[in-house]
């Protein structure tokens, strides 16, 4: 090209065009190259900045390789002994130990109608798998055909009718090729700095056309779910919360290892005790704690640890309780090189990133307001300094920036309004979905004799219930009662006046008449 640089003859800048097309495209295929080894799916748009995927892409690959891990006798095992310890570990787990217990189907009672049965084998049609295709991340990892979601989804177009005639012959014919459901094992660190074989957890990276029709299968099962699962599954079902099952915790006590050597004996699965430990309360003794984890085969914990990844007991210090959500931001703030992004993708990313981060602690707990100001001031460091040492000058208030941009803010959250904002999608829900699971466990703890609008917090609650109730008053001031018979609705105590501004009745209430209902009026 730098040949041609200067020529105004036709053929010199029609081939300059040329070349200057094929290396931009050339320069755009490897940015989304490096794009998708970086795993940096918050960057939707903002920086095309080649050198950030440079940096995350081997950032990422130094953190997951592995080099070593220790034996069960504590040795450090590198090389090929690494390979057999591994694949010794996982033969050893996931063999049978030839138990079999009394599992009796003929007391199963079925769940599924005829109907609903007749729906589920009906023939798949070709829009269902169209729609199970390009409901996947285009970036996502490939299986051992080397090819990821984006490949069959930018060219629909050419492939779309093979790829789906294969798909519903497989579906259709109940077979397929043998080596279709083949997956590259990998294996994904649960800390920092594993050390055992037991501090890693494998996942299968399956080929595509395999999850495709897997995923047509299930999202014809997903509408009868709700009437087949228990209750007591609150995750991966549309219309529940795996933040159900931490508030019902909160309120529980832990499973005695009976019903865990039942569970065993009827799934076939075993538990790891090896991950699994207890903590006593400070007024348990020495002997007693040693005697029943040996009886229960774990090991004493220093604390009560996490459940799905939040506290599972809230002490009188919640900032040092909470405190693992300032470490998290301080070590990813660490790791985001100011130089290599602009100022629009520094917005996405505490948008998209930063402040997404205490979302799932924020849903069940009340954060301190010092913890929230804490990290504000990160973000706000992190908005303005020059370096990961240097801050910069503050040009505007950071209340200022949480201002939406339409009145001349940035639209930064303040952390401490969204937190109740969070907590009040509970409250909500407590309110309008008093049948489910975990409002029925909270109702029998907290308000039995009464419903959610007129609870307490009670006497020795927990700091879940705490938190739901920290401004209660902010959806009493936005709920009105609608008026159907008038039999469960009080005169004076509930909000029922069609009056946006007071809904309340404004007269004195009569002594004589203090449980007052409108059915009476």
């Amino acid at each position: 090209m730098n040949s041609l640089r200067g020529q105004m003859d036709p053929i010199c800048l029609g081939r300059f065009r040329q070349l200057n097309g094929q290396l931009s495209t050339v320069l755009l295929q490897e940015e989304s190259f490096w794009k998708q080894r970086a795993k940096q799916h918050w960057l939707q748009g903002a920086d095309r900045n080649t050198k950030f995927f440079h940096q995350y892409a081997t950032h990422r690959k130094r953190k997951n390789s592995i080099v070593r891990l220790k034996d069960r006798n504590g040795v450090w095992k590198e090389g090929d002994g690494l390979v057999s310890l591994v694949t010794d570990y996982y033969k050893q787990i996931f063999q049978t130990n030839g138990d079999i217990g009394a599992f009796q189907v003929d007391t199963l009672s079925p769940r599924v109608t005829r109907a609903q049965n007749d729906d589920l084998l009906r023939p798949f049609e070709p829009a269902e798998v169209k729609h199970a295709l390009f409901a996947m991340g285009k970036d996502k990892s490939p299986g051992p055909d080397g090819m990821n979601p984006g490949f069959y989804q930018s060219f629909w177009d050419l492939i779309g009718k093979d790829f789906t005639d294969f798909v519903l012959a497989c579906l259709s014919q109940s077979s397929f090729p043998p080596e279709l459901n083949d997956a590259n094992i990998v294996l994904i660190s649960e800390k920092a700095a594993p050390e055992l074989v037991a501090d890693l957890r494998p996942i299968a990276l399956c080929n595509v056309v395999y999850k495709v029709m897997a995923k047509m299968i299930a999202n014809r099962m997903k509408p009868l779910l709700d009437d087949i699962v228990s209750e007591s599954q609150s995750a991966f079902l549309p219309g529940r919360l795996i933040l159900d099952n931490i508030l019902i915790a909160s309120e529980e006590t832990m499973e005695v290892k009976h019903c865990l050597e039942i569970y065993e004996q009827f799934s076939g699965q075993s538990v790891n005790f090896h991950k699994s430990n207890i903590s006593f309360n400070r007024n348990t003794t020495l002997l007693d704690r040693d005697a029943i984890a040996m009886g229960l085969g774990v090991e004493q914990a220093e604390d009560f640890g996490k459940y799905l990844g939040l506290p599972s007991v809230v002490g009188r210090n919640r900032k040092f309780v909470f405190s693992y959500v300032e470490q998290k931001l301080r070590q990813r703030f660490g790791s985001w090189n100011k130089r290599l992004l602009s100022m629009a993708g520094k917005e996405v990313l505490l948008k998209s990133v930063a402040q997404a981060m205490p979302t799932y602690t924020m849903s069940i707990f009340l954060l301190p307001v010092s913890l929230c100001a804490s990290l504000e001031r990160l973000m706000n460091m992190y908005w303005w300094g020059k370096s990961t040492t240097v801050d910069g000058i503050h040009w505007m208030a950071w209340d200022r920036m949480c201002v939406p941009k339409k009145h001349g803010g940035m639209g930064f959250k303040r952390l401490h309004e969204f937190n109740l904002a969070l907590l009040e999608k509970q409250r909500w829900r407590l309110l309008t979905n008093p049948e489910s699971l975990m409002a029925r466990i909270f109702k029998a703890r907290y308000y039995r004799d009464t419903t959610f609008y007129e609870a307490s917090l009670g006497g020795n609650p927990s700091y879940v219930w705490r938190s739901i109730m920290t401004s209660q008053s902010l959806i009493r001031s936005g709920c009105r009662r609608r008026i159907g018979n008038g039999r469960t609705t009080k005169v004076w105590e509930h909000p029922w006046l069609p009056d946006s501004q007071n809904p309340f009745v404004l007269t004195d209430q009569v002594t004589q008449l203090p449980d007052l209902m409108v059915a009476d009026l």
